[in-house]
């Protein structure tokens, strides 16, 4: 996996959060809750194809609205995600 500014960020930020990352060959996982977490996976030519998969469905998501999906609050503290556009992979 070839580690760019943008994924290198996007793992540091998780772990800051406190977010679960793990990273095999191709693919970053970072588990946010048991029930959700946001996969990314690199195809052999840099192609960046990200997931987010809640409560066992899996929704592809464009590239630039990860890092907002996973570190956007609203004033109360609490984690903005369901008025992301997701279709269903």
């Amino acid at each position: 996996m070839n580690i760019t500014p943008f994924l290198a960020r996007l793992i540091s930020s998780s772990v800051n959060r406190g977010y679960s990352v793990n990273v095999i060959e191709n693919k970053i996982r970072i588990k946010i809750s048991n029930d959700e977490s946001v996969i990314i996976e690199q195809s052999f030519h840099g192609e960046l194809y990200c997931f987010i998969s809640r409560y066992g469905v899996v929704s592809s998501v464009n590239k630039q609205l990860i890092y907002d999906y996973l570190f956007e609050y609203d004033e109360y503290g609490i984690r903005v995600h369901s008025c992301f556009p997701v279709e269903v992979a």
